[in-house]
Protein backbone atom coordinates (compact mmCIF):
# COMPACT_ATOMS: atom_id res chain seq x y z
CA UNK A 1 0.00 0.00 0.00
CA UNK A 2 2.55 2.49 0.89
CA UNK A 3 6.05 3.25 1.08
CA UNK A 4 7.88 4.64 4.60
CA UNK A 5 11.15 6.88 5.75
CA UNK A 6 14.38 5.35 5.57
CA UNK A 7 14.64 1.77 6.77
CA UNK A 8 15.89 1.13 9.92
CA UNK A 9 16.79 -1.74 11.85
CA UNK A 10 15.50 -3.90 8.95
CA UNK A 11 17.58 -6.74 7.46
CA UNK A 12 20.14 -6.09 4.82
CA UNK A 13 18.46 -8.09 2.60
CA UNK A 14 15.10 -5.82 2.49
CA UNK A 15 17.08 -2.63 2.29
CA UNK A 16 16.31 -1.96 -1.82
CA UNK A 17 13.80 0.14 -3.55
CA UNK A 18 12.58 -1.59 -6.83
CA UNK A 19 14.48 0.17 -9.56
CA UNK A 20 11.53 0.78 -11.53
CA UNK A 21 9.63 2.79 -8.41
CA UNK A 22 11.85 5.56 -7.01
CA UNK A 23 10.49 8.01 -9.25
CA UNK A 24 7.02 7.18 -9.40
CA UNK A 25 5.79 7.56 -5.71
CA UNK A 26 5.88 10.46 -3.66
CA UNK A 27 8.36 10.41 -0.87
CA UNK A 28 8.58 7.27 0.89
CA UNK A 29 7.53 8.98 4.11
CA UNK A 30 4.40 10.81 3.40
CA UNK A 31 3.18 7.56 2.18
CA UNK A 32 4.34 6.28 5.67
CA UNK A 33 2.75 8.77 7.65
CA UNK A 34 -0.73 7.84 6.15
CA UNK A 35 0.03 4.21 6.62
CA UNK A 36 1.05 4.38 10.48
CA UNK A 37 -1.51 6.93 11.41
CA UNK A 38 -4.50 5.97 9.90
CA UNK A 39 -7.44 6.36 11.57
CA UNK A 40 -11.27 7.89 11.88
CA UNK A 41 -11.00 11.37 10.71
CA UNK A 42 -11.78 13.51 13.63
CA UNK A 43 -10.41 11.23 15.98
CA UNK A 44 -8.09 12.49 18.39
CA UNK A 45 -5.72 11.05 21.07
CA UNK A 46 -2.17 8.66 20.86
CA UNK A 47 -1.72 6.67 17.44
CA UNK A 48 -1.40 3.79 20.52
CA UNK A 49 -5.03 4.19 21.67
CA UNK A 50 -6.44 4.37 17.96
CA UNK A 51 -7.92 1.92 15.68
CA UNK A 52 -6.76 2.28 12.06
CA UNK A 53 -9.74 2.14 9.67
CA UNK A 54 -9.68 1.08 5.84
CA UNK A 55 -10.39 4.81 4.46
CA UNK A 56 -10.01 8.52 5.63
CA UNK A 57 -13.19 10.11 4.05
CA UNK A 58 -12.74 13.82 4.66
CA UNK A 59 -16.06 15.39 5.45
CA UNK A 60 -16.66 17.25 2.84
CA UNK A 61 -16.83 14.19 0.16
CA UNK A 62 -20.51 13.14 1.67
CA UNK A 63 -21.54 17.07 0.27
CA UNK A 64 -20.67 16.23 -3.05
CA UNK A 65 -23.55 15.69 -5.29
CA UNK A 66 -21.47 12.16 -6.86
CA UNK A 67 -20.38 10.95 -3.64
CA UNK A 68 -22.70 8.04 -3.51
CA UNK A 69 -24.44 6.54 -6.49
CA UNK A 70 -27.73 8.31 -6.88
CA UNK A 71 -29.03 4.41 -7.15
CA UNK A 72 -28.95 3.91 -3.74
CA UNK A 73 -30.19 7.31 -2.59
CA UNK A 74 -32.61 6.73 0.04
CA UNK A 75 -32.25 3.28 0.87
CA UNK A 76 -30.33 1.76 3.87
CA UNK A 77 -27.41 0.68 1.94
CA UNK A 78 -26.59 4.90 1.43
CA UNK A 79 -26.14 5.01 5.14
CA UNK A 80 -24.42 1.57 5.12
CA UNK A 81 -21.85 2.54 2.83
CA UNK A 82 -21.25 5.41 4.73
CA UNK A 83 -20.80 4.05 7.67
CA UNK A 84 -18.28 1.40 6.44
CA UNK A 85 -16.09 3.93 5.13
CA UNK A 86 -15.91 6.09 8.39
CA UNK A 87 -15.86 3.51 10.76
CA UNK A 88 -14.80 -0.26 9.15
CA UNK A 89 -11.30 -1.25 9.38
CA UNK A 90 -10.96 -4.90 6.69
CA UNK A 91 -8.96 -7.22 8.66
CA UNK A 92 -7.42 -7.72 5.08
CA UNK A 93 -5.97 -3.77 5.06
CA UNK A 94 -5.18 -4.44 8.28
CA UNK A 95 -2.91 -7.20 7.31
CA UNK A 96 -1.03 -5.30 4.49
CA UNK A 97 -0.78 -2.31 6.88
CA UNK A 98 1.11 -4.61 9.08
CA UNK A 99 3.45 -5.92 6.15
CA UNK A 100 4.42 -2.16 5.09
CA UNK A 101 5.03 -1.58 8.67
CA UNK A 102 7.56 -4.20 8.96
CA UNK A 103 9.42 -3.34 5.88
CA UNK A 104 10.18 0.21 6.98
CA UNK A 105 11.10 -1.37 10.38
CA UNK A 106 11.43 1.56 12.68
CA UNK A 107 10.55 0.80 16.14
CA UNK A 108 7.15 3.28 16.03
CA UNK A 109 6.32 1.04 13.00
CA UNK A 110 6.89 -2.21 14.65
CA UNK A 111 5.12 -1.24 17.91
CA UNK A 112 2.14 -0.81 15.36
CA UNK A 113 2.64 -3.99 14.16
CA UNK A 114 2.71 -5.74 16.92
CA UNK A 115 -0.16 -4.18 18.67
CA UNK A 116 -2.89 -5.35 15.95
CA UNK A 117 -1.33 -8.96 16.54
CA UNK A 118 -2.03 -8.59 20.38
CA UNK A 119 -5.40 -7.25 19.34
CA UNK A 120 -6.51 -9.98 17.68
CA UNK A 121 -5.25 -12.70 19.70
CA UNK A 122 -7.17 -10.61 22.58
CA UNK A 123 -9.82 -10.84 21.01
CA UNK A 124 -11.69 -7.56 21.99
CA UNK A 125 -11.04 -4.09 20.48
CA UNK A 126 -12.96 -0.76 22.19
CA UNK A 127 -16.77 -1.92 22.62
CA UNK A 128 -16.04 -5.08 20.99
CA UNK A 129 -16.24 -7.59 22.94
CA UNK A 130 -15.66 -10.51 20.16
CA UNK A 131 -13.56 -10.60 17.10
CA UNK A 132 -14.28 -13.68 16.13
CA UNK A 133 -17.30 -16.39 15.12
CA UNK A 134 -17.29 -18.39 17.82
CA UNK A 135 -19.84 -21.35 17.68
CA UNK A 136 -20.64 -20.05 21.69
CA UNK A 137 -21.29 -16.15 20.85
CA UNK A 138 -23.07 -14.13 19.12
CA UNK A 139 -24.31 -15.66 15.96
CA UNK A 140 -23.47 -19.20 16.84
CA UNK A 141 -21.56 -20.01 13.86
CA UNK A 142 -21.12 -23.78 12.97
CA UNK A 143 -18.04 -24.83 10.43
CA UNK A 144 -17.95 -26.85 7.36
CA UNK A 145 -20.20 -29.91 6.30
CA UNK A 146 -19.79 -31.67 9.43
CA UNK A 147 -21.27 -28.43 11.45
CA UNK A 148 -18.72 -28.45 13.52
CA UNK A 149 -18.70 -26.09 17.20
CA UNK A 150 -15.40 -23.88 18.02
CA UNK A 151 -15.74 -22.38 21.12
CA UNK A 152 -13.94 -19.34 22.64
CA UNK A 153 -12.66 -21.71 24.93
CA UNK A 154 -11.00 -23.92 22.07
CA UNK A 155 -8.74 -21.25 20.62
CA UNK A 156 -9.36 -21.96 16.90
CA UNK A 157 -12.76 -19.85 14.65
CA UNK A 158 -12.68 -17.32 11.70
CA UNK A 159 -12.26 -13.63 12.72
CA UNK A 160 -15.48 -11.15 11.22
CA UNK A 161 -13.59 -9.74 8.00
CA UNK A 162 -14.12 -6.30 9.30
CA UNK A 163 -14.47 -4.73 12.55
CA UNK A 164 -14.87 -1.45 14.62
CA UNK A 165 -14.29 -0.48 18.21
CA UNK A 166 -17.26 1.36 18.68
CA UNK A 167 -21.11 -0.23 18.77
CA UNK A 168 -23.20 2.84 18.64
CA UNK A 169 -22.66 4.93 15.23
CA UNK A 170 -23.31 8.10 13.55
CA UNK A 171 -23.93 9.07 10.46
CA UNK A 172 -21.25 11.48 8.70
CA UNK A 173 -23.13 12.80 6.22
CA UNK A 174 -26.15 13.77 8.61
CA UNK A 175 -24.94 13.49 11.89
CA UNK A 176 -28.14 11.42 12.78
CA UNK A 177 -27.90 8.31 15.11
CA UNK A 178 -30.72 6.70 13.85
CA UNK A 179 -31.91 5.90 10.35
CA UNK A 180 -34.65 7.98 8.82
CA UNK A 181 -38.46 7.48 10.29
CA UNK A 182 -38.94 6.16 6.48
CA UNK A 183 -36.11 3.16 7.05
CA UNK A 184 -37.17 2.18 10.17
CA UNK A 185 -35.48 4.76 12.59
CA UNK A 186 -33.56 2.19 13.97
CA UNK A 187 -30.08 2.82 16.41
CA UNK A 188 -27.09 3.56 13.62
CA UNK A 189 -24.87 0.63 15.22
CA UNK A 190 -21.80 -1.51 13.94
CA UNK A 191 -22.83 -4.78 11.66
CA UNK A 192 -20.70 -7.49 12.69
CA UNK A 193 -19.45 -8.75 9.36
CA UNK A 194 -19.45 -12.75 8.23
CA UNK A 195 -16.43 -14.48 9.06
CA UNK A 196 -14.83 -14.75 5.57
CA UNK A 197 -11.93 -17.64 4.83
CA UNK A 198 -9.82 -14.41 2.45
CA UNK A 199 -9.75 -11.76 5.28
CA UNK A 200 -8.43 -14.71 7.21
CA UNK A 201 -5.76 -15.96 5.96
CA UNK A 202 -4.22 -12.62 5.67
CA UNK A 203 -4.74 -11.42 9.15
CA UNK A 204 -4.18 -14.55 10.92
CA UNK A 205 -1.34 -16.17 8.52
CA UNK A 206 0.32 -13.75 5.90
CA UNK A 207 0.50 -10.53 8.10
CA UNK A 208 1.76 -11.87 11.21
CA UNK A 209 3.87 -14.22 9.80
CA UNK A 210 5.86 -11.72 7.22
CA UNK A 211 5.88 -9.37 10.32
CA UNK A 212 7.32 -12.36 12.52
CA UNK A 213 9.96 -12.84 9.60
CA UNK A 214 11.26 -9.26 9.75
CA UNK A 215 11.60 -8.94 13.13
CA UNK A 216 13.60 -12.44 13.86
CA UNK A 217 16.11 -10.58 10.76
CA UNK A 218 17.22 -14.14 9.70
CA UNK A 219 17.23 -15.89 13.55
CA UNK A 220 14.67 -18.82 14.44
CA UNK A 221 10.98 -17.99 15.67
CA UNK A 222 10.04 -18.86 18.68
CA UNK A 223 7.46 -21.21 19.08
CA UNK A 224 5.22 -19.22 21.42
CA UNK A 225 6.19 -15.80 19.47
CA UNK A 226 2.60 -13.86 19.27
CA UNK A 227 2.30 -14.27 15.46
CA UNK A 228 3.04 -18.38 15.48
CA UNK A 229 0.61 -18.41 18.15
CA UNK A 230 -2.09 -16.39 15.95
CA UNK A 231 -1.23 -18.40 12.66
CA UNK A 232 -1.61 -21.81 13.93
CA UNK A 233 -4.84 -21.06 16.16
CA UNK A 234 -6.84 -20.42 12.48
CA UNK A 235 -5.64 -23.97 10.97
CA UNK A 236 -8.12 -26.37 12.99
CA UNK A 237 -10.97 -24.12 11.71
CA UNK A 238 -9.36 -24.22 8.35
CA UNK A 239 -9.65 -27.97 8.71
CA UNK A 240 -13.20 -27.96 9.63
CA UNK A 241 -13.90 -25.84 6.58
CA UNK A 242 -12.59 -27.88 3.99
CA UNK A 243 -14.43 -29.61 1.25
CA UNK A 244 -14.48 -32.97 -0.36
CA UNK A 245 -12.35 -31.46 -3.25
CA UNK A 246 -9.80 -30.23 -1.37
CA UNK A 247 -11.29 -26.01 -1.34
CA UNK A 248 -12.24 -24.61 1.89
CA UNK A 249 -15.21 -23.54 2.15
CA UNK A 250 -15.61 -18.90 1.80
CA UNK A 251 -17.72 -18.59 5.68
CA UNK A 252 -19.02 -20.61 8.20
CA UNK A 253 -22.90 -20.83 8.80
CA UNK A 254 -24.49 -18.89 11.06
CA UNK A 255 -27.04 -20.73 13.51
CA UNK A 256 -29.97 -21.79 11.90
CA UNK A 257 -28.49 -22.00 8.61
CA UNK A 258 -26.77 -24.63 6.65
CA UNK A 259 -23.12 -24.54 5.14
CA UNK A 260 -22.78 -22.49 1.85
CA UNK A 261 -21.20 -25.03 -0.06
CA UNK A 262 -19.12 -21.92 -1.91
CA UNK A 263 -15.24 -22.39 -2.53
CA UNK A 264 -13.39 -19.08 -3.17
CA UNK A 265 -10.60 -18.96 -5.39
CA UNK A 266 -9.21 -16.07 -4.40
CA UNK A 267 -9.11 -16.85 -0.61
CA UNK A 268 -7.96 -20.35 -1.10
CA UNK A 269 -5.49 -19.19 -3.37
CA UNK A 270 -4.09 -16.84 -0.02
CA UNK A 271 -4.69 -19.37 2.26
CA UNK A 272 -2.31 -21.40 0.25
CA UNK A 273 0.26 -18.55 0.30
CA UNK A 274 -0.13 -18.24 4.16
CA UNK A 275 -0.16 -21.66 4.97
CA UNK A 276 2.94 -22.20 3.28
CA UNK A 277 4.51 -19.63 5.01
CA UNK A 278 3.51 -21.35 8.29
CA UNK A 279 5.28 -24.82 6.99
CA UNK A 280 8.28 -22.84 5.95
CA UNK A 281 8.27 -22.00 9.97
CA UNK A 282 7.70 -25.32 11.34
CA UNK A 283 10.30 -28.05 10.84
CA UNK A 284 12.70 -29.01 13.58
CA UNK A 285 10.08 -27.00 16.57
CA UNK A 286 9.45 -30.02 18.28
CA UNK A 287 6.45 -28.20 19.45
CA UNK A 288 5.06 -27.61 15.83
CA UNK A 289 5.11 -32.00 14.93
CA UNK A 290 1.97 -32.41 15.89
CA UNK A 291 0.21 -29.67 13.84
CA UNK A 292 3.05 -30.28 11.20
CA UNK A 293 0.19 -33.04 9.52
CA UNK A 294 -2.96 -30.48 9.42
CA UNK A 295 -0.58 -28.34 8.10
CA UNK A 296 0.42 -30.56 5.17
CA UNK A 297 -2.87 -31.93 4.40
CA UNK A 298 -4.74 -28.45 3.86
CA UNK A 299 -1.97 -27.51 1.60
CA UNK A 300 -1.58 -31.03 -0.22
CA UNK A 301 -5.86 -30.82 -0.70
CA UNK A 302 -5.68 -27.24 -1.84
CA UNK A 303 -2.84 -28.14 -4.56
CA UNK A 304 -4.81 -30.91 -5.59
CA UNK A 305 -8.04 -28.50 -5.73
CA UNK A 306 -5.78 -25.77 -7.93
CA UNK A 307 -4.59 -28.56 -10.51
CA UNK A 308 -8.48 -29.72 -10.95
CA UNK A 309 -10.65 -26.97 -10.53
CA UNK A 310 -8.47 -23.31 -10.85
CA UNK A 311 -8.33 -23.34 -14.60
CA UNK A 312 -10.60 -24.02 -17.55
CA UNK A 313 -11.43 -22.39 -20.69
CA UNK A 314 -14.34 -20.25 -20.68
CA UNK A 315 -15.28 -18.56 -24.35
CA UNK A 316 -12.79 -20.13 -25.42
CA UNK A 317 -9.54 -18.82 -23.85
CA UNK A 318 -7.83 -20.07 -20.76
CA UNK A 319 -9.13 -18.71 -17.43
CA UNK A 320 -9.06 -18.94 -13.68
CA UNK A 321 -12.03 -19.17 -12.12
CA UNK A 322 -13.45 -17.13 -9.74
CA UNK A 323 -15.11 -19.18 -7.33
CA UNK A 324 -17.41 -22.64 -7.79
CA UNK A 325 -20.13 -24.50 -5.79
CA UNK A 326 -21.17 -27.47 -4.97
CA UNK A 327 -24.61 -27.55 -6.89
CA UNK A 328 -27.35 -31.06 -5.98
CA UNK A 329 -24.08 -32.55 -4.68
CA UNK A 330 -22.02 -31.98 -7.46
CA UNK A 331 -19.11 -29.51 -7.52
CA UNK A 332 -18.98 -26.66 -10.28
CA UNK A 333 -15.93 -24.86 -10.98
CA UNK A 334 -16.92 -21.50 -12.31
CA UNK A 335 -20.41 -21.34 -10.88
CA UNK A 336 -21.60 -19.48 -7.68
CA UNK A 337 -23.71 -20.94 -4.95
CA UNK A 338 -26.90 -19.56 -6.93
CA UNK A 339 -25.88 -21.77 -9.93
CA UNK A 340 -25.44 -18.70 -11.76
CA UNK A 341 -21.67 -18.37 -13.82
CA UNK A 342 -18.80 -16.14 -11.92
CA UNK A 343 -17.73 -13.39 -13.16
CA UNK A 344 -14.30 -12.67 -14.38
CA UNK A 345 -11.74 -11.83 -11.35
CA UNK A 346 -9.02 -10.40 -12.49
CA UNK A 347 -7.53 -10.17 -9.06
CA UNK A 348 -8.05 -14.14 -9.49
CA UNK A 349 -5.35 -14.19 -11.94
CA UNK A 350 -2.72 -12.14 -10.80
CA UNK A 351 -2.51 -12.99 -7.06
CA UNK A 352 -3.07 -17.03 -8.54
CA UNK A 353 0.14 -16.20 -10.78
CA UNK A 354 1.96 -14.61 -8.14
CA UNK A 355 0.97 -17.46 -5.80
CA UNK A 356 1.22 -20.64 -8.07
CA UNK A 357 4.19 -19.39 -10.42
CA UNK A 358 5.77 -20.37 -13.72
CA UNK A 359 6.87 -23.64 -13.40
CA UNK A 360 3.44 -24.93 -11.68
CA UNK A 361 1.07 -22.92 -14.07
CA UNK A 362 2.71 -23.55 -17.44
CA UNK A 363 3.51 -27.23 -16.69
CA UNK A 364 0.04 -27.71 -15.75
CA UNK A 365 -1.65 -25.43 -18.98
CA UNK A 366 1.91 -25.27 -21.34
CA UNK A 367 4.60 -22.91 -21.76
CA UNK A 368 2.89 -19.64 -21.93
CA UNK A 369 0.17 -20.16 -20.45
CA UNK A 370 1.13 -17.45 -17.30
CA UNK A 371 1.39 -14.98 -20.02
CA UNK A 372 -1.88 -15.79 -21.95
CA UNK A 373 -3.99 -15.09 -18.34
CA UNK A 374 -2.16 -11.83 -18.30
CA UNK A 375 -3.52 -10.73 -21.44
CA UNK A 376 -6.69 -11.96 -20.76
CA UNK A 377 -7.28 -9.88 -17.55
CA UNK A 378 -5.84 -6.89 -19.63
CA UNK A 379 -8.50 -7.73 -22.33
CA UNK A 380 -11.25 -7.86 -20.07
CA UNK A 381 -10.11 -5.17 -17.22
CA UNK A 382 -7.49 -3.31 -18.58
CA UNK A 383 -7.08 0.52 -18.00
CA UNK A 384 -6.75 2.63 -21.09
CA UNK A 385 -7.09 6.35 -20.80
CA UNK A 386 -5.71 6.94 -23.40
CA UNK A 387 -7.70 5.70 -26.08
CA UNK A 388 -8.62 1.88 -25.47
CA UNK A 389 -5.96 -1.42 -25.16
CA UNK A 390 -3.95 0.11 -28.18
CA UNK A 391 -2.68 2.33 -26.03
CA UNK A 392 -0.39 1.98 -22.94
CA UNK A 393 -1.09 -0.30 -20.39
CA UNK A 394 -2.42 1.76 -17.16
CA UNK A 395 -3.42 -0.27 -14.86
CA UNK A 396 -6.94 -2.90 -13.91
CA UNK A 397 -9.56 -2.66 -12.48
CA UNK A 398 -12.04 -5.89 -11.05
CA UNK A 399 -14.46 -7.37 -13.84
CA UNK A 400 -15.34 -7.25 -16.76
CA UNK A 401 -19.06 -5.88 -17.33
CA UNK A 402 -22.29 -7.62 -16.51
CA UNK A 403 -22.73 -8.58 -19.81
CA UNK A 404 -18.96 -10.06 -19.82
CA UNK A 405 -18.14 -6.89 -21.82
CA UNK A 406 -14.84 -5.59 -21.63
CA UNK A 407 -14.44 -2.50 -18.76
CA UNK A 408 -11.32 -0.25 -19.41
CA UNK A 409 -12.29 3.18 -18.08
CA UNK A 410 -11.85 1.96 -14.08
CA UNK A 411 -8.58 1.48 -12.62
CA UNK A 412 -8.25 0.17 -8.93
CA UNK A 413 -4.54 1.01 -7.60
CA UNK A 414 -4.52 -1.77 -4.82
CA UNK A 415 -5.63 -4.24 -8.08
CA UNK A 416 -2.98 -2.65 -10.15
CA UNK A 417 -0.32 -2.73 -7.34
CA UNK A 418 -0.87 -6.53 -7.18
CA UNK A 419 -0.90 -6.66 -11.06
CA UNK A 420 2.69 -5.06 -10.68
CA UNK A 421 4.00 -7.58 -8.43
CA UNK A 422 2.67 -10.34 -10.62
CA UNK A 423 4.68 -8.88 -13.60
CA UNK A 424 7.72 -8.88 -11.73
CA UNK A 425 7.57 -12.69 -10.24
CA UNK A 426 6.57 -13.59 -13.55
CA UNK A 427 9.43 -11.61 -15.22
CA UNK A 428 11.87 -13.15 -13.04
CA UNK A 429 10.60 -17.07 -13.32
CA UNK A 430 11.07 -16.48 -17.47
CA UNK A 431 13.79 -14.98 -17.21
CA UNK A 432 15.24 -18.48 -14.99
CA UNK A 433 16.68 -21.06 -16.98
CA UNK A 434 14.56 -24.08 -17.39
CA UNK A 435 11.64 -25.29 -19.58
CA UNK A 436 9.63 -22.29 -19.55
CA UNK A 437 12.53 -19.96 -19.92
CA UNK A 438 11.08 -17.30 -22.44
CA UNK A 439 13.43 -13.83 -22.29
CA UNK A 440 10.69 -12.40 -24.96
CA UNK A 441 7.33 -12.58 -22.43
CA UNK A 442 9.65 -11.24 -19.44
CA UNK A 443 10.18 -8.18 -21.30
CA UNK A 444 7.04 -7.91 -22.36
CA UNK A 445 5.86 -8.25 -18.57
CA UNK A 446 8.45 -5.59 -17.67
CA UNK A 447 6.95 -2.98 -19.95
CA UNK A 448 3.62 -3.73 -18.71
CA UNK A 449 4.90 -2.91 -14.92
CA UNK A 450 6.45 -0.29 -16.22
CA UNK A 451 3.45 1.46 -17.75
CA UNK A 452 1.44 0.68 -14.82
CA UNK A 453 3.69 2.41 -12.38
CA UNK A 454 3.66 5.48 -14.58
CA UNK A 455 -0.63 5.41 -15.04
CA UNK A 456 -1.11 4.34 -10.85
CA UNK A 457 0.84 7.45 -9.80
CA UNK A 458 -1.74 9.31 -11.04
CA UNK A 459 -4.09 8.74 -8.49
CA UNK A 460 -1.80 9.93 -5.43
CA UNK A 461 -3.33 12.28 -3.48
CA UNK A 462 -2.85 14.41 -0.24
CA UNK A 463 -5.79 12.92 2.33
CA UNK A 464 -5.58 15.97 4.59
CA UNK A 465 -4.28 19.47 3.76
CA UNK A 466 -3.30 19.77 8.04
CA UNK A 467 -0.59 16.85 7.10
CA UNK A 468 2.61 15.98 5.14
CA UNK A 469 0.93 12.12 4.13
CA UNK A 470 0.09 10.80 0.93
CA UNK A 471 -2.07 8.26 0.00
CA UNK A 472 -3.58 6.46 -2.60
CA UNK A 473 -7.54 6.35 -4.16
CA UNK A 474 -8.75 2.89 -3.53
CA UNK A 475 -10.34 3.38 -7.35
CA UNK A 476 -10.80 6.33 -10.28
CA UNK A 477 -14.45 6.29 -9.51
CA UNK A 478 -17.63 5.07 -7.99
CA UNK A 479 -17.68 1.34 -9.81
CA UNK A 480 -19.40 -1.39 -9.27
CA UNK A 481 -16.89 -4.17 -8.54
CA UNK A 482 -19.12 -7.11 -9.83
CA UNK A 483 -18.60 -9.25 -6.56
CA UNK A 484 -21.12 -7.61 -4.52
CA UNK A 485 -19.67 -4.03 -3.39
CA UNK A 486 -19.28 -0.46 -4.67
CA UNK A 487 -15.74 0.95 -4.47
CA UNK A 488 -15.50 4.78 -3.89
CA UNK A 489 -12.98 6.82 -4.95
CA UNK A 490 -11.47 7.78 -1.42
CA UNK A 491 -7.74 7.71 0.48
CA UNK A 492 -7.42 3.70 1.12
CA UNK A 493 -5.38 2.57 3.79
CA UNK A 494 -4.17 -1.11 1.41
CA UNK A 495 -3.67 0.44 -1.57
CA UNK A 496 -1.46 2.74 0.31
CA UNK A 497 0.27 0.31 2.12
CA UNK A 498 0.48 -2.00 -1.17
CA UNK A 499 2.54 0.91 -2.58
CA UNK A 500 4.98 0.88 0.37
CA UNK A 501 5.36 -2.89 -0.74
CA UNK A 502 6.03 -2.20 -4.54
CA UNK A 503 8.12 0.49 -3.74
CA UNK A 504 10.28 -1.34 -1.53
CA UNK A 505 10.21 -4.38 -4.06
CA UNK A 506 8.67 -6.71 -1.18
CA UNK A 507 6.14 -9.42 -2.21
CA UNK A 508 3.66 -10.04 -0.04
CA UNK A 509 3.00 -13.94 -1.06
CA UNK A 510 6.45 -15.17 -0.34
CA UNK A 511 7.74 -15.32 3.31
CA UNK A 512 10.50 -12.46 3.66
CA UNK A 513 9.49 -10.92 0.26
CA UNK A 514 11.45 -11.64 -3.07
CA UNK A 515 10.74 -12.16 -6.69
CA UNK A 516 9.35 -15.78 -7.05
CA UNK A 517 5.98 -17.20 -6.51
CA UNK A 518 5.05 -18.38 -2.77
CA UNK A 519 5.99 -22.18 -3.60
CA UNK A 520 8.86 -21.42 -5.75
CA UNK A 521 11.56 -24.22 -4.30
CA UNK A 522 9.17 -25.43 -1.54
CA UNK A 523 7.80 -28.98 -1.44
Amino acid sequence: MSASPELVNCPSHMNTEHPCSRSEFAASGALYEFVLRSSRHGASGPVDGRLPVSFLVEPSYWQRSDGQDRRIAGTAIEFWQRLYLQYALNLYCAACRQIALAVDGSEEALRAADRHTRMLLDDCVGEARSLRGWSDRTGGWRYGDARSSLESCDGSAFFFGAICDRFHLIDPHTGASCFPPELGGARLSWNFFDPFLGENSWAALIGPLQVAHLKARGTALQPQCDEIRLARSLVPACLAMQSPVGGVYARPAASGHSQERLISNETNLTLYAGLTMLRQVMPDVPEFRGQLAEVDALRQGLRGYFRHYLGGSVAGELRFHACGAFLDGVFRPGKMANGQPAPFAADVHTWGMSILGVDEIDGLHGRGSCFRLWESVKRHTGFYPEGGPAAPLAGIGFSAGAGGEPVHDICSPEWTFGAINMCRILAAEYDAPGPNHDAGLAARLREDERSMLEGVATFEVSPDPDSRSRAFLYVNRIADTGFGWQALPVPSLCATAWAMMIQRGFNPFHLGGGSVSTGHGIP
